[in-house]
C-alpha cells in the first residue's frame, strides 16, 4: 500500500478533529458580536497626543485651508470621513487643517535637517509626506471599517432575525440589537433610526446608510429590507436567508484570497529561503572540505 494513503488519512482526521473543536468553542453570533467591540467603545472617545499638540496651531489655519480647498475638496474628504466613520468626530474642514498643521511641523522639522546637513530636498520630502501621511491614515481606517461590517453584518442579521421571530417590531428589534452589540453595523443602524426619527422615510433612511458605505454587504441588507417590505416576505427568513449568502460570500472570497496566496508564498520562498538554505549547505561544504584538506596535509 502506497504511504501516501495514511498520510491522506492523518491529515483528514486531523482537520475534521480541529473543525469539532471549533465547533465546540463556538459561542454564538451574539458572543461574537459582543467580543469585537472596540476597547475605543468602553471607554469613550480618546483623542490622541499628537492630535491635541495639533489643534492649536489647526484652529489658526482652518479659515485659509478652507479656502483654498474649495468645497469639492472639502466635500470628497467629507465622504471619506463618513466611511471611516469619522473618527474622532473630525469634520472635514478640521481634517484638513489638522493635514496642514501637520505638514508645517514637518516642514519645519525638514528645514532644520537641512540647515544641518545642506540637502534642500529634506524640506519637501517631510511637507509631503505631513500632507499624505493623514489620507493614507484615513483610507486605511476606512478600509478595516467596511471589512468589519462585511464580518460582523452575518451575526448580527443573525441575532437580529431571533428577534423578529420573538414578536417584536423591526425598528424596536433593530435598535435593541444595535444597542447590544455595537461596532460600526450598530453605529449606522443607530444612525439610520435616529433619521428615521427626525422624520425621514424608511427608505430614504437605509438608502442613505447604503450611500455612505462601500459595504457590499450592507447594501445587499438594504435591497433584501426593502423588497421584503415591498414584496410582503417574511422578514425573518429574508433576513436568515441573507445571513447565509453572506457567509458563502465571504468563504469564496477568503477561498480567492488563499489561492492568490499561494503564488507570493512561492516567490518568498524562491527569492529568500532557497538562496539562504543553499549558502548554509555551501559554507556546511566548505567548512568540511577545509577541515578534510587541514587533517590531509598535518597527515
Amino acid at each position: 500500500m502506497s504511504p501516501f494513503v495514511p498520510a491522506l488519512g492523518l491529515v483528514a482526521c486531523l482537520a475534521v478533529g480541529l473543525r469539532g473543536i471549533l465547533l465546540i468553542r463556538d459561542v454564538g453570533p451574539a458572543r461574537r458580536l459582543e467580543r469585537a467591540r472596540p476597547a475605543e467603545e468602553e471607554g469613550g472617545p480618546r483623542t490622541g497626543a499628537l492630535l491635541a499638540a495639533l489643534d492649536a496651531l489647526a484652529i489658526r489655519l482652518e479659515p485659509s485651508v478652507a479656502r483654498m480647498l474649495g468645497p469639492d475638496r472639502l466635500e470628497r474628504s467629507n465622504r471619506r470621513l463618513t466611511t471611516a466613520g469619522r473618527p474622532y468626530g473630525m469634520t472635514a474642514r478640521q481634517f484638513a487643517a489638522r493635514k496642514a498643521a501637520l505638514t508645517a511641523v514637518l516642514g519645519g522639522a525638514g528645514l532644520m535637517l537641512m540647515l544641518g546637513s545642506g540637502n534642500p530636498l529634506w524640506p519637501i520630502l517631510y511637507a509631503v509626506a505631513g500632507w499624505s501621511a493623514p489620507d493614507t491614515w484615513l483610507a486605511g481606517r476606512a478600509r478595516r471599517r467596511q471589512a468589519r461590517l462585511d464580518r460582523d453584518l452575518p451575526d448580527f442579521l443573525d441575532v437580529l432575525a431571533v428577534s423578529v421571530s420573538a414578536g417584536v417590531g423591526f425598528r424596536p428589534a433593530l435598535r435593541r440589537v444595535a444597542e447590544g452589540v455595537g461596532g460600526p453595523v450598530a453605529e449606522e443602524m443607530l444612525a439610520t433610526l435616529h433619521q428615521i426619527d427626525l422624520g425621514s422615510g424608511r427608505r430614504e433612511a437605509f438608502e442613505s446608510m447604503r450611500d455612505r458605505n462601500d459595504s457590499e454587504f450592507l447594501a445587499q441588507f438594504v435591497t433584501s429590507v426593502l423588497q421584503a417590505e415591498e414584496l410582503g416576505v417574511p422578514l425573518r427568513d429574508a433576513l436568515l436567508d441573507q445571513a447565509r449568502e453572506m457567509r458563502k460570500t465571504a468563504h469564496q472570497r477568503a477561498r480567492r484570497r488563499a489561492q492568490r496566496a499561494g503564488p507570493r508564498v512561492s516567490i518568498i520562498v524562491t527569492t529568500l529561503i532557497v538562496p539562504a538554505a543553499m549558502m548554509l549547505i555551501l559554507a556546511a561544504l566548505f567548512a568540511g572540505i577545509g577541515s578534510n584538506i587541514g587533517n590531509t596535509l598535518g597527515d
